[in-house]
C-alpha cells in the first residue's frame, strides 16, 4: 500500500526468483528438496502474479515479465525438483 500510495500504480512487474537444492536420484527422490523448491520458485510466482494483478485490473493496465531457468525446458543429473519447479513457475 506505501508502495502504490508513493508511486501511483504498478506499470510493471520483472518477477525473479531462484534457488536451488539437490533433489538427488530419480529413485529416491528427496521430497524435502521438492517442497522448498516449489514453494520458492513457483509459490512466490503465484503470490507475485496474484498481488500485480490485483492492482493492475483496477487500473486497467500493466505488464508481467517472469524470469525463469533454461533448467525449465531441460534437466541434469540431480535437479530434477529444480527442473521441475522452473517449468511450472513458467506455466503459471
Amino acid at each position: 500500500a506505501r508502495v502504490l500510495a508513493r508511486t501511483g500504480g504498478i506499470a510493471a512487474v520483472v518477477h525473479t526468483v531462484g534457488t536451488w537444492r539437490s533433489s538427488g536420484a530419480a529413485v529416491s527422490p528427496d521430497r524435502t528438496a521438492y517442497r522448498f523448491l516449489f514453494d520458492t520458485n513457483v509459490l512466490t510466482t503465484v503470490n507475485v502474479i496474484a498481488a500485480a494483478l490485483h492492482v493492475m485490473r483496477r487500473e486497467g493496465r500493466g505488464r508481467i515479465v517472469v524470469v525463469g531457468s533454461t533448467a525449465a525446458l531441460e534437466g541434469s543429473s540431480g535437479a530434477g525438483a529444480y527442473s521441475a519447479s522452473k517449468a511450472a513457475q513458467l506455466r503459471v
